[in-house]
């Protein structure tokens, strides 16, 4: 049988459980919708497809992508398919399109809703998310190795102009976070405690609170959300317009530029955000605490010292330094993920926020565990 798209036909012969195609003249964009149109009236009954490509004048990427996604779906049905007489000058085109289609699935609908495919999907998923990112890791091991031993070189400039973003501009944002933790725990401590008669013990609440698990876990939420949503977007973006590929080919390492000035840059400044949520934290709720309770300052500030140990101190911005490797790593390895076009760098720079948060949350407290077994 014979059918015409465009200027390209299509002969069809059928030996038992064996079909022949064979493609004559020339397969390119304009002809790819007729072409589905003709193949999805074939009824495949048999278990092998050979497509002759010997008379086939003219291949373009548009009629490789087509040729693949028939071979997938016919590979699907459980059909051996193979091609013979194909010009060398078009086998790299196929090879492009069976590269680009490789995590494309053009098979028939699943039933998506069902709890198995769900758990299935996500469990895969995560798979591959969790061996990706140890990667990505390794490679960040592999480049501060290379630093330490002087085969790289520390990028000043970068880890200043980091330092201005991730830590100067985040003042305002993190100061006002400190204030309102402490006008929060004021004002609820204040009321329960002055039940009992035990008002100067809201000095020990707002101190230890905000020192050992405020400050640090809203400071953190906070940069994770402003700095490491623009680390994302920003990798992510430059993914998109190729330059880091560009940045490889020239023999500048997209980690050694990109990702460890970030990681000094905020090893030093998130430390140094805490301390200021620190301050502005207990100095607004013991000032209000003042006013609430009725309480004199030399006296609150006398059991200042007597509740907040350096200890409690320290354990704060201790987890600074440990909170910033997360908000880092998550967040780059998220923007390097991105492939394909804008929609996913949306998703990806969500996926940033949402991770950092998570594990933020996780690690603050298995650390908060362990400092109470230890006795810190």
């Amino acid at each position: 049988m014979k059918e015409n798209v465009s200027n390209f036909t299509i002969d069809v012969s059928y030996k038992q459980s064996k079909c022949e195609i064979y493609l004559k003249g020339n397969l390119v964009i304009e002809s790819i919708q007729k072409l589905f149109d003709y193949f999805y009236k074939l009824k495949f009954n048999f278990n092998e497809v050979c497509f002759d490509c010997s008379n086939l004048s003219h291949l373009d990427i548009s009629g490789g992508f087509a040729l693949k996604r028939i071979f997938r779906e016919l590979e699907n049905k459980n059909i051996t398919v193979y091609i013979k007489n194909l010009d060398d000058k078009y086998k790299r085109i196929m090879d492009l399109a069976e590269a680009t289609l490789a995590e494309v699935n053009f098979t028939e609908k699943k039933d998506k809703n069902g709890i198995l495919y769900n758990i299935g999907s996500f469990v895969f998923k995560f798979k591959d998310d969790v061996i990706d990112f140890l990667s990505f890791f390794g490679e960040i091991v592999v480049t501060l190795f290379y630093l330490i031993i002087g085969k790289f070189r520390i990028r000043i400039n970068e880890i200043f102009y980091e330092l201005e973003n991730s830590g100067l501009y985040a003042i305002p944002i993190v100061s006002l976070v400190g204030l309102l933790s402490g006008i929060v725990l004021s004002y609820q401590g204040a009321a329960q405690l002055e039940k009992f008669g035990a008002n100067i013990f809201i000095v020990d609440l707002i101190s230890l609170s905000i020192a050992r698990e405020m400050a640090p876990l809203l400071t953190s939420i906070m940069v994770a959300g402003r700095s490491g949503s623009a680390y994302t977007a920003r990798i992510g973006s430059m993914m998109l317009n190729q330059e880091i590929d560009s940045l490889r080919i020239i023999g500048i390492s997209p980690t050694e530029l990109l990702v460890i000035p970030k990681l000094i840059a905020m090893f030093i400044s998130l430390p140094l955000l805490i301390f200021i949520a620190d301050i502005v934290g207990i100095g607004s709720g013991i000032y209000l605490s003042h006013f609430l309770l009725d309480l004199d300052f030399t006296t609150m500030l006398i059991r200042l010292k007597t509740s907040l140990s350096l200890t409690s101190f320290l354990i704060g911005l201790f987890k600074g330094f440990i909170f910033a490797i997360p908000i880092v790593l998550i967040s780059c390895y998220r923007g390097f993920s991105v492939r394909y076009n804008s929609d996913e760098l949306g998703i990806k720079t969500t996926m940033s926020v949402v991770n950092t948060i998570f594990v933020v949350i996780m690690i603050d407290a298995i650390l908060s565990i362990v400092f109470q077994k230890l006795g810190l």
